[in-house]
């Protein structure tokens, strides 16, 4: 598996907050399908095939493997913790 890194995007509001997202951190590169989250809202969100974000669907959500789903989750968990909110104002 590639190392965890940041990569830039174009910046792009978040479909679900507003929130302005120009950067992705990652295994590997953002590529089309590939799933990510709102650092601010933590929408579950798709890369679009010009690495624009759109919102997963129930039924894409539903189709992901259980244990990338529950990886998701986590990650979702930890991005509301009071503990993760105050580190990263």
């Amino acid at each position: 598996m590639d190392a965890v890194r940041t990569t830039e995007i174009a910046p792009t509001a978040c479909p679900a907050c507003g929130e302005v997202i120009e950067a992705a951190t990652g295994h590997g590169t953002p590529a089309p399908g590939c799933v990510t989250l709102c650092i601010y809202c933590r929408a579950i969100l798709i890369f679009t095939d010009d690495l624009q974000q759109r919102l997963m669907s129930n039924a894409e959500w539903a189709a992901l493997p259980r244990e990338q789903r529950e990886l998701i989750t986590r990650i979702r968990e930890a991005l509301q913790s009071e503990a993760w909110r105050e580190a990263h104002p």
